[in-house]
């Protein structure tokens, strides 16, 4: 039976709620771990390290513009959403511009962050005026926000490579789907659904249960 409207908006919002939970989780990982992937690549890059949280807090950004998009009921959203995305890319270019020259690579990351951030920000706008409105978890969100934020800012900024900030800071990207518990800004009785999904996306010998039918699963669950 399909989902009343209220109720697919709430899953909505809960949707929203977990995707923004691990794009944190990406960007704590990117933020502590820049110093170590960044030795992938030839050592000649080993001075943008700083860059890759500002790249991927632009992904994400990205990211979020298109699920905000694919999920929102606003009239002639395909209107919306084509001029935000042409306009975006315009603030992109004209960011590039003004930044590049003043902070050269910075210039470049912070400049799809900008133009994304207004992307954001005009269609988190364009859902609060609609006629069906997201009830996002605002409370859930700035503060796994602020915690993923006081995390980098805690240790990012001691910026050796060595042994011992390697060891904090892996401990700390493991630690922060934890804090997010602990803090109860994941409820803990989400915890063992969330579990079980992420078990189900491992391969699993030919022949054995992959995922269980929906209608087999509790409300919870569901």
């Amino acid at each position: 039976h399909p989902l009343r409207p209220v109720a697919v908006l709430r899953v909505t919002s809960v949707l929203f709620t977990y995707f923004t939970f691990v794009n944190l989780a990406v960007l704590v990982t990117l933020g502590l771990g820049a110093d170590l992937l960044v030795h992938v690549a030839a050592s000649s890059y080993r001075s943008a390290a700083p860059l890759i949280p500002l790249v991927g807090l632009g992904f994400v950004l990205y990211g979020t513009f298109y699920f905000l998009a694919r999920f929102a009921r606003i009239a002639n959203k395909m209107r919306w959403f084509g001029g935000i995305a042409v306009a975006s890319s315009g603030v992109i270019g004209l960011s590039a511009v003004l930044l590049i020259p003043r902070l050269g690579g910075y210039g470049a990351a912070l400049s799809l962050v900008v133009g994304m951030t207004w992307a954001v920000v005009v269609l988190f706008w364009l859902i609060a005026r609609s006629d069906a409105p997201i009830p996002f978890q605002w409370p859930r969100l700035g503060a796994a926000v602020a915690l993923a934020a006081a995390v980098v800012a805690a240790v990012a900024p001691a910026a050796s490579a060595g042994p011992a900030h390697a060891a904090i800071a892996a401990a700390l990207i493991v630690g922060f789907p934890l804090a997010l518990i602990a803090a109860r800004i994941v409820p803990r009785g989400n915890v063992r659904p969330l579990l079980r999904m992420l078990r189900s996306t491992v391969p699993q010998r030919p022949g054995a249960a992959f995922l269980a039918r929906v209608g087999e699963l509790s409300p919870t669950e569901r």
